[in-house]
């Protein structure tokens, strides 16, 4: 059954590849951080020497894991979404409604918040979280994660909402760094 897992999980990820219009290297996650005020994840490349870079998109066929940090030889840190130093441009595609996407430090399990989402739209439990696209280093409508609370009472210009992200970290094996941005859009192509 393990194994059967194993070739499940590599076929996903293999179709993710496929998928992203974008160079990836495959790599293997090796360690987590257990501290729940930095959370990064260490990752075995299959790949990439020298070509893997701070700051390059993460993913799994979930949704978003998170950007390089730092690199040595064949391994990588990524900077988790979940980790509070982590900044990601998301939407709420039901109402358009942009914020930014940070971690929430703590003993909270793996969760974030969206700073900056105006009142104007108005985020419900359950709203689907995705890239927006905005700042170039993450395709528009990866995954991120589903709304899990609106907090009420919160007085101001911004709403305070609380995502659970699409992945399971605890669970985290293999990941996709995309390595090149996807290729311009042909403007004869209608």
């Amino acid at each position: 059954r393990r194994i059967a897992d194993e070739s499940a999980r590599y076929q996903r990820l293999l179709g993710l590849r496929d998928q992203t219009p974008a160079e990836t290297i495959a790599a293997r996650v090796i360690s987590i951080d257990a501290s729940p005020y930095f959370r990064v994840a260490r990752v075995e490349l299959d790949r990439g020497e020298g070509v893997v870079k701070h700051g390059m998109p993460v993913l799994t066929p979930e949704g978003v894991v998170g950007r390089i940090g730092h690199t040595s030889g064949e391994t990588s840190d990524i900077l988790l979404l979940v980790d509070p130093r982590s900044a990601i441009d998301v939407v709420i595609p039901r109402t358009g409604g942009r914020g930014i996407l940070r971690g929430k430090a703590g003993e909270n399990g793996y969760r974030c918040t969206i700073e900056y989402l105006t009142r104007g739209n108005p985020a419900q439990v359950g709203d689907r979280v995705v890239t927006s696209g905005l700042g170039s280093s993450f395709p528009r409508d990866l995954s991120v994660g589903k709304v899990t609370a609106v907090l009420p009472g919160a007085v101001g210009l911004f709403q305070e909402v609380e995502v659970t992200p699409d992945v399971d970290f605890a669970r985290l094996s293999e990941v996709l760094v995309v390595a090149a941005p996807p290729p311009a859009a042909d403007p004869d192509a209608g």
